[in-house]
Order: structure tokens, then C-alpha cells, then sequence
């Protein structure tokens, strides 16, 4: 079993003998990496814990077990394995911020309040998000989102859900349905896009690049975009918790 640790950004790995059928605490010792040879990381593993992410090589539903892993009491991953638990589809890993005030984080406009949206006080900071091959696996983004809503719910938390969108996934997080935030208009970024396209509103902006493409075949050019803040409308929130009714998770 080999799973990928947020928390030292290193792989862990074993050789292990587990009962598929049971719940349990799985803990992978094993790291390339001399530095970590003392750390772990525990697995919370439940069986009746799944969903199912897109298989695109054949265009239908694949079964994902979900195991989660905890760092202190803020930090939360979940990693998206086969049923046999020997290939890990991906992960994403949160952050549960109930003072931004005291917060860290390198990324300050995810601590800042929007009224406008809604996000003020105590918030979810999606930290990272891997899909480890997304020629062949989809929807990853899908379940990481719904995951946090769940989060939320279960920690009794507004459903103030920010992250930071990497280079070159601005048009999956938009197309899933997540918004960006106002940029700053002291920022290089305010700059570069209101020289490049007239205007610093990225959604207004890609709503346009997006459609543009839909005509003519042409794939969004996103040169030159870096690292932009998002959030989860509060609609498209509580389209998961409608899923979630639907079809629950346990916890």
C-alpha cells in the first residue's frame, strides 16, 4: 500500500496484511526519504466509507474508497483508493481555520472577509487537491468538494469553503462551479488582466474565454494566469448537501 502524506509531502509505503472487511486505523511507516523514517501516517479505513469518482477510460462510475488522515486537530486529507486499496486515485487536504486572524498561511487574500459572498469568521481552506492521472480518472475535484461540505456540516462550521486555484485549473474549478474572488487592486495580477482583457472580473472573463472556445474548438488560453483565490457559492453548497442527502457518506 502506498499513499501520498500531505503533511511531510512524501510517500508512505508498507507491505501489509489488512481484513478489507473491517473497519480500522491503518499505519504506513515506510519512507524513501531518511528525514521522515520516524513518522507515520494513520488511516482511518471504513469499508462502508465510498463514493465513486469518473472512470474516463470507459465512461462510467468507479467505486473509491475513502480513507482519512489527521495532522493536530486543524489538518484533514482524504485519499481516494481502489476497493483493494493498492492504488490511490488522488487526495485533497483541508484546513480548518477558526481565527484567520492568527492563521497561516502564504496566501493573505484567503483570510480576508467578503461580505458581498458571504465569507466572514471561521472558514475551510482547501489546501491541495491531486488527481495523480487525470487522462483516466474524473470527478476528483467533484468528490473533494462534497467532502468538504461534509466537513462542515459535521463540525458544525458555516459553509465558508476558500482555495487557491493552480496554474492552469482555472476552467475545471469554474466549470464545477466555484468563483473567484475579487482581486486586489494594488496586485501584479489586477495589472495583468486588466491589460490583457479590459477588465480584472476572472469570472466575467472566463465565462467569456470559455464560451469563445465552445465556438470555435479552440482550448482556453490561460498563459500567464497564476494562482487566483476561489470560494464555493452558497448554491452550489447546498446542491452537494442535496447529493449528500441523497446518498451519504459516513463519516
Amino acid at each position: 500500500m502506498k499513499i501520498f502524506n500531505p503533511y511531510t509531502n512524501s510517500y508512505f509505503n508498507d507491505d501489509i496484511t489488512i481484513d478489507l472487511i473491517k473497519p480500522q486505523i491503518i499505519s504506513l511507516k515506510q519512507n524513501s526519504k531518511r528525514r521522515f523514517k520516524y513518522e507515520k501516517i494513520n488511516l482511518d479505513y471504513d469499508p462502508q466509507r465510498f463514493d465513486y469518482i469518473l472512470d474516463k477510460e470507459n465512461n462510467k462510475n468507479l467505486k473509491t474508497r475513502i480513507l482519512i488522515s489527521t495532522n493536530g486537530n486543524y489538518q484533514t486529507s482524504y485519499h481516494f483508493m481502489s476497493e483493494n486499496l493498492e492504488e490511490e486515485y488522488g487526495y485533497f487536504e483541508l484546513s480548518k481555520c477558526l481565527n484567520p486572524r492568527i492563521f497561516d498561511t502564504a496566501y493573505y487574500e484567503l483570510l480576508e472577509d467578503y461580505p458581498e459572498f458571504s465569507i466572514q469568521g471561521p472558514r475551510i481552506i482547501i489546501e491541495y487537491l491531486q488527481n495523480w492521472d487525470d487522462t483516466k480518472y474524473g470527478k476528483i475535484g467533484h468528490l473533494a468538494d462534497k467532502l468538504a461540505v461534509k466537513f462542515c456540516i459535521d463540525n458544525n462550521m458555516p459553509l465558508n469553503i476558500i482555495s487557491i486555484a493552480d496554474i492552469n485549473s482555472h476552467v475545471a474549478h469554474f466549470l464545477r462551479g466555484k468563483r473567484y474572488l475579487p482581486i486586489d487592486k494594488d496586485s501584479c495580477t489586477y495589472t495583468f488582466f486588466h491589460e490583457k482583457y479590459k477588465k480584472t472580473d476572472v469570472n466575467q472573463i472566463l465565462y467569456e474565454l470559455i464560451k469563445k472556445a465552445g465556438q470555435t474548438g479552440v482550448k482556453v488560453d490561460l498563459t500567464g494566469w497564476g494562482t487566483l483565490a476561489m470560494y464555493m457559492p452558497k448554491e452550489l453548497a447546498l446542491k452537494y448537501i442535496n447529493e449528500l442527502k441523497q446518498h451519504p457518506i459516513i463519516g
